[in-house]
């Protein structure tokens, strides 16, 4: 497979342009599953879309069918480039299935087991009290703290140049777990960027090649690559944008050279051919769809619905196999009914994408037949449109806030702290009557919220022992600093 690079740029810009005359372009295959009202019934969920503004492109494949496909809004707003059927978008962590599939092919392959000990692999991953193995990468079921979140913690610029080994150095730089692994589910794009390594150390290539040879040029992916190179032209790729003030803004963070957690860029086209693989599966057999489809199992015996790069669930009734994505200004959501023989793709330039349109609104219009249950409110869903659990009315005295302590008390706290891990350090200061945390990307005032425990910005901070300070974030916890000045 050839894969140019500069010289179809131009021309790219020429088909973009020749589409304008069409800014929405609506294709159905010849055998439509449903009658075109039923389709149209689909349209609305369109109009928070303006022509002039980034937007989406839904497929919709039945019976291994694309019956129906649809684009709204601008692929580039600088030239006013309308999306197209064959427009090519990031879809952030519906890329991690083409990794777990890389590890799955390894294992059929015999090349390695999905529950060996990841330091056979990586043996400068720290030694921790019990091993972390494959599968707790793939299920995210290993504790180990998310790289992007640590990036974040350490202020590390998103728009630096940012490779696969930057990354495996920042996470083997960790002395701790969130939690013991096999323990709990907590999702980490770090299980997966180390599977990608894995990939490589096994064969002595990167998660791209392998992919190229072992799964897209098999499928006919012509299209579909994973981004590792910063200076690389990529055909027909759409820009990605979020809103600011009322005005798009470019959110596209083109320096992020790896693969394993995101960075698979592809169009409807191709993913309608990925998803007939799941049928008729050319690519790995029946061994690598059970392998797919096999959900994690905590330490405790419970059973938990990430599989390996992929959700397996319900919805109504009817089984689901679903992955959502979010890079950037780009949204991604492929859900797919297997005993329907029925999936939704929903590519998105816009950060706003899935929470406007969302796929189980288009489910609940294509597959009303066949839902077994009521739909589920607005109330209980997430923007990606899987399920929350109904929330229980706050106890009032929950919410009593704790008396904040004697600003003189505070002062115990301030000073510099360092982490090791992090190769960062904060400064702890005393505002008025509040701590305040000055970081290298701004100053975070903290509210005390009882047992030496203090919260801004997202970050939950406690002093459990003399001068040292833990922070915990969504995905990152019990990072450690140790003081080092007044």
């Amino acid at each position: 497979m050839t894969r140019s690079k500069g010289i179809f740029f131009f021309e790219s810009i020429l088909v973009g342009l020749a589409c304008l005359i069409n800014s929405t372009s609506l294709v159905q295959a010849q055998s439509m599953a449903h009658s075109p009202d039923l389709y149209e019934q689909i349209d609305p969920l369109f109009d928070f879309v303006l022509k002039s503004d980034p937007g989406c492109s839904l497929g919709i494949i039945e019976q291994n069918q694309l019956s129906y496909e649809k684009n709204m809004g601008l692929a580039n707003l600088d030239w006013s480039i309308p999306i197209s059927t064959s427009s090519i978008f990031d879809i952030a962590s519906v890329s991690k299935q083409f990794t777990a599939t890389a590890i799955a092919l390894l294992e059929i392959d015999g090349l390695l087991q999905i529950d060996d000990d990841v330091r056979k692999w990586i043996p400068e991953l720290k030694v921790y009290e019990e091993p972390i193995t494959i599968r707790h990468l793939l299920n995210h079921t290993s504790g180990i703290r998310d790289y992007l979140s640590l990036m974040n913690l350490a202020d590390i610029d998103f728009n630096n140049v940012f490779t696969e080994f930057d990354a495996v150095n920042l996470i083997t730089r960790q002395d701790a777990l969130n939690f013991p692994p096999g323990d709990r589910f907590l999702y980490s794009n770090s299980g997966y960027l180390l599977a990608a390594h894995i990939v490589r150390r096994v064969t002595g290539q990167s998660l791209r090649n392998f992919l190229e040879e072992k799964v897209f040029d098999p499928l006919g992916m012509t299209n579909t690559l994973i981004w590792d190179d910063n200076q690389e032209i990529v055909p027909e790729r759409t820009t990605g944008y979020s809103i600011s003030s009322e005005k798009w803004e470019i959110d596209h963070l083109l320096n992020f050279q790896m693969g394993g957690d995101g960075q698979v860029l592809t169009s409807i086209r191709d993913l309608a051919k990925w998803d007939h693989n799941f049928y008729e599966p050319i690519v790995g057999g029946t061994s690598l769809l059970d392998r797919l489809h096999s959900r994690g199992i905590l330490n405790s015996g419970d059973t938990i619905d990430y599989a390996l790069g992929l959700t397996v669930d319900q919805y109504r009734g009817l089984k689901r196999v679903m992955h959502t994505g979010s890079w950037g200004g780009f949204r991604a959501n492929i859900t797919r009914y297997p005993d329907q023989q029925t999936t939704f793709i929903l590519l998105c330039n816009r950060s706003d994408g899935t929470q406007n349109l969302r796929v189980t609104d288009v489910a609940d219009i294509v597959l009303a037949d066949h839902f077994t249950e009521l739909a589920i409110t607005d109330m209980n869903l997430r923007s990606d449109g899987s399920s929350l659990e109904q929330q229980t009315q706050e106890d009032p005295r929950v919410t009593i806030k704790p008396k904040q302590p004697n600003p003189n008390s505070l002062k115990e706290y301030t000073g510099e702290y360092q982490s090791k891990e992090l190769g960062v350090s904060f400064l702890l200061n005393l505002e008025g009557q509040h701590l305040t945390l000055e970081r290298p990307n701004g100053l975070t005032i903290l509210n005390y919220s009882g047992s030496n425990r203090f919260t801004g910005d997202g970050l939950i901070i406690s002093f459990t022992e003399p001068n040292q300070m833990k922070i915990d974030t969504d995905r990152v916890l019990g990072i450690k600093f140790s003081k080092t000045g007044p």
